[in-house]
């Protein structure tokens, strides 16, 4: 009775395995979107900027609450390779580097709270570069147009 009961568990575990050799970065973020966007105004605590944390601090720093929890929860990441719930585990697991992971949970002085759907969307400007590079080009090319229709008009 035990062995047929252990059978299926054996081989879901065997294709869990497999899938896990075959996410990509883009995958595992796209992943993680996936997650957050279950919950998108859920509200997420911010983590300090690696900048003013050292390295030890960065290993050991509660990631309770975070974007990072809601990865570290799901099986499918965890089987890939997201070993830990820290900060720096979670870096290496998806390739941020210290600006992209500021740019995604790090806070500021005026906020220590995110709701998961804002997330998101910086998460997909840290995958997609291009995405994030036309708004700004699209935001200075505006600025130019309206300081030259300015400086026309006066």
């Amino acid at each position: 009775m035990q062995l047929t009961q252990l059978f299926p568990i054996r081989r879901v575990k065997r294709n869990w395995s497999a899938l896990s050799r075959t996410l990509s970065k883009q995958q595992r973020l796209a992943r993680w979107i996936e997650l957050l966007n279950r919950r998108p105004t859920e509200m997420l605590r911010l983590l300090p900027p690696t900048w003013c944390l050292t390295l030890a601090e960065q290993k050991t720093l509660l990631t309770s609450g975070t974007a990072i929890e809601i990865a570290y929860l799901d099986p499918i990441l965890r089987l890939n390779g997201l070993r830990d719930p820290h900060l720096t585990d979670a870096m290496a697991f998806f390739g941020l580097s210290s600006k992209d992971a500021d740019r995604i949970f790090g806070k500021s002085r005026y906020n220590e709270e995110r709701s998961a759907g804002d997330t998101v969307i910086r998460i997909q400007n840290v995958a997609n570069k291009r995405r994030e590079h036309r708004l700004v080009c699209s935001f200075l090319l505006a600025s130019g147009l309206i300081a030259a229709a300015l400086s026309f008009l006066f």
